[in-house]
């Protein structure tokens, strides 16, 4: 036991309880040796009593190294559990990145996918028109062969009304996918300042 408390065996949390085991196989060890002679017990009592202040020393640093071991343990369980936050943070984050990205790239998609659809119907109406007003003229110019005069000034008429009918419908649907590729854009960079 004295060589233990030298190389301080004791002076670690816990160390209370195994200075009382050692304590103890030493005192059983003593009673069970045969031949100590009469004033035994009294030595035994008087050893005992020279021990009590080093056991009760024992006791108070051992309390003071479980303290101080359970203040460690409680910071490492509290600085593992800020490492967990952080690292849940940061995949949070990737996460989110992630969604704004794949927003974007959805969005840029459908901005695409709807100017191309509008510029599909412009040219389909175009053509349409093109052919009703082809259609128009070549029965302008059949009826003014045929000599059908008022006719034929009624379809320049009619060719005239379905120009200018045709140029504003054209403006308009103009206007109209200016205004939806606006409000797009503004839904997009609306949605991207809220997610950032």
């Amino acid at each position: 036991m004295d060589q233990g408390m030298k190389e301080g065996t004791y002076a670690i949390p816990g160390g209370y309880a195994l200075y009382c085991n050692h304590h103890d196989n030493i005192v059983a060890q003593y009673r069970a040796e045969p031949n100590k002679g009469v004033r035994a017990e009294e030595v035994l009592e008087q050893f005992l009593k020279g021990k009590s202040a080093e056991s009760n020393s024992i006791l108070q640093a051992d309390k003071k190294l479980t303290e101080n071991e359970k203040k460690i343990q409680a910071e490492k369980k509290k600085t593992s559990e800020l490492e967990q936050e952080k690292a849940t943070f940061k995949k949070q984050q990737a996460e989110m990145k992630r969604t704004i990205e794949n927003n974007r790239k959805s969005q840029e998609k459908y901005m695409k996918e709807m100017k191309e659809k509008m510029e599909k119907e412009r040219k389909q109406q175009q053509q349409e028109f093109n052919r009703t007003l082809d259609c128009r003229m070549q029965e302008q110019k059949y009826l003014l062969e045929k000599g059908h005069k008022v006719k034929a000034e009624l379809m320049a008429k009619t060719v005239e009304d379905m120009k200018k009918k045709n140029t504003l419908e054209r403006d308009a649907n103009i206007q109209t996918q200016k205004a939806l590729l606006d409000q797009c854009k503004k839904l997009k960079s609306s949605n991207s300042c809220t997610l950032l």
